[in-house]
């Protein structure tokens, strides 16, 4: 995503002074913001007035990436404009007797502070969160949100808060699109996501200089989203809409100049709640542990859409399932919020073994048994325990009874390839080994 360029322009008679632009990367350059001037201004001139300098302890001269328009107040100025962050913060666990703890995640870094307005530097830091927030949480805490699935006892529950924050529109804030033209009030609307510089206050308020609206002109991007899981499927038939989650550490490819290149993964969907065709979508139980960080997306899937699997033998839609893990090549007119998909890869398909560990937690009629895996898992074992399955397990014999007890280790395969991983100590719950 682009860094806001939040450079502005005072016209006294026909003098003017002007900011250059940012670039791309954090902590990349900013230019000035406006200066006091005095004088008469002539006609079609801006000025824009030098701001009181923050008091101690206020947050100050902030810049706000990637906000989402929730409300404008008024098409005409003074107006105010409601936008939310779009990463959630969590700001509080559940823990295992349902209380409330503080969480130790939070939100990647997308807000720069100065020390003044005419600052040409800014500091990466956490965006400030508004009192509001911490209201939200109770209702939160005890309603629950589709967005976030229940977790075990044992596993802590995000309280995932989109902080709002109130952008406080003047005379003097100018406003422009993402092409940097002069925008008005009424070109900013619900879903919109804006970038925002101005004096921030303790109450959540931001006095805005400059408000940005990236999302228009509208235009068509072409990238990559690499290691993308898939949440659910709206069916088997075309078109379809696919919600996938992508940890925050899988890479993205932007194509614009051709050739892939890796660029800043789009932010993606607030929440599935805020796209018609996923609104419905409850995530896995899987994904349960570190929902609230995931990316979310939609991904269209129609008669033009290519699907391969990881040997790029083609598939149908029929073939992918929950969970499986994506590449996802196509193009966006929504900042990444939304793919249109010309090349969809499921690198699940072949499928290939892997090794879990675990602890078991429950053991079937049919010889199946479920266990809880280090990651928070729980998987259904089929067929391991059977007649003629080639076992390994480590224990003490009474040779008496020639019954194996304190079992610590047990291996299901026909050679020992690896050796089993056995427990600490040998009262320990058992073990098991997948080949």
């Amino acid at each position: 995503m682009e860094v806001l360029a939040v450079g502005l322009m005072a016209v006294v008679a026909n003098a003017a002074v002007v900011g250059g632009d940012a670039g791309a990367g954090a902590g990349a350059a900013m230019p000035g913001m406006p200066v006091a001037v005095s004088g008469t201004a002539g006609a079609g001139s801006a000025i824009y007035p030098t701001p009181v300098p923050p008091p101690a302890g206020e947050p100050g001269f902030v810049q706000f990436n990637n906000l989402v328009v929730q409300s404008v107040s008024s098409g005409n100025v003074p107006s105010e404009i409601v936008a939310t962050n779009n990463y959630p913060v969590p700001m509080g666990v559940l823990n295992s007797s349902g209380g409330a703890a503080p969480a130790s995640a939070t939100s990647p870094v997308q807000c720069y502070k100065f020390e003044s307005q005419a600052g040409t530097a800014g500091t990466a830091i956490q965006c400030p969160v508004p009192p509001s927030a911490n209201q939200k949480m109770p209702a939160m805490m005890a309603s629950g949100s589709t967005d976030m699935p229940a977790t075990s006892a044992t596993q802590p529950t995000y309280i995932p808060v989109n902080p709002s924050y109130r952008i406080e529109v003047n005379a003097a804030t100018r406003l422009s699109l993402r092409d940097r033209t002069v925008a008005t009030l009424a070109d900013f609307t619900q879903g919109d996501q804006v970038n925002v510089f101005g004096y921030y206050n303790a109450d959540g308020s931001i006095q805005a200089y400059l408000v940005r609206d990236i999302s228009k002109p509208v235009q068509t991007e072409t990238m990559q989203l690499n290691n993308v899981k898939i949440v659910s499927i709206s069916g088997t038939a075309i078109p379809a809409t696919i919600a996938v989650a992508q940890e925050q550490s899988a890479p993205c490819y932007g194509y614009d100049t051709g050739s892939g290149k890796p660029i800043m993964c789009p932010l993606g969907l607030p929440s599935f709640s805020n796209n018609t065709a996923t609104q419905n979508v409850t995530p896995p139980q899987a994904m349960a542990p570190n929902w609230v960080m995931l990316r979310k997306y939609a991904v269209t899937v129609d008669a033009q859409t290519v699907l391969l699997d990881k040997n790029r033998t083609a598939l149908t839609l029929s073939n992918l399932k929950v969970g499986d893990t994506l590449n996802v090549y196509g193009e966006t007119s929504d900042n990444g919020q939304t793919l249109n998909a010309d090349i969809v890869r499921d690198l699940s398909i072949p499928p290939s073994a892997s090794n879990y560990s675990g602890k078991i937690t429950q053991v079937n009629a049919d010889g199946s048994f479920v266990i809880q895996t280090d990651d928070g898992q729980t998987i259904t074992v089929q067929g391991a325990i059977q007649t003629g399955a080639a076992v390994t397990v480590r224990g003490v014999l009474d040779s008496s009874s020639n019954t194996l007890t304190e079992v610590a280790g047990i291996y299901f395969g026909s050679s020992l390839t690896t050796p089993p991983i056995y427990l600490p100590t040998p009262a320990a719950q058992p073990m098991i080994r997948s080949k």
